[in-house]
């Protein structure tokens, strides 16, 4: 499974988030002009860094989800419900565990234009993704065979 499909898997699990903004409306690239409001986009606007330890791989990704809504008042009690269900989070992605899901960034702003009284909340995360390190057998062969050829004496 991947990250945006677990973060669809979350949002339609939480009551509260997915009464205000149903998971069908939420779109990871482009959305559809005939939308309706309230909907978001799920995306990427960093790449990701990994750094490797003895044990797991660890990856950092960037994911901002933006909220599209009719109104401030009507957008609001959505990016709150965002947050709750999201912010400091951990769980299981497939193979992978998401360790620690941080609020790093949000804001909201509305069209320059006046005949659109469309607001856009912005809400932005990083996730910190990890996966266990598989041995593989030629590395696990190796290991045992140099182990076992000390000897005492």
């Amino acid at each position: 499974m991947s990250l945006e499909g677990k973060i669809h898997e979350l949002w339609a699990a939480d009551a509260t988030l997915n009464g205000l903004l149903p998971v069908e409306r939420v779109f990871t690239g482009r959305i559809p002009r005939d939308a309706a409001l309230p909907c978001a986009r799920i995306d990427w606007p960093a790449g990701s860094s990994a750094e490797r330890t003895t044990d797991s791989l660890i990856r950092s990704e960037q994911v901002r989800i933006s909220i599209w809504a009719a109104s401030l008042t009507a957008g609001k009690p959505i990016q709150r419900a965002l947050e709750e269900a999201l912010a400091n989070r951990d769980f299981p992605i497939g193979d992978d565990r998401a360790l620690d899901v941080q609020h790093t960034e949000s804001f909201a702003l509305q069209s320059d234009d006046p005949q659109d009284t469309t607001w856009q909340f912005v809400y932005q995360f990083q996730v910190t993704v990890t996966r266990a390190r598989v041995e593989t057998a030629s590395s696990s062969s190796s290991s045992s065979s140099s182990g076992s050829s000390s000897s005492s004496g």
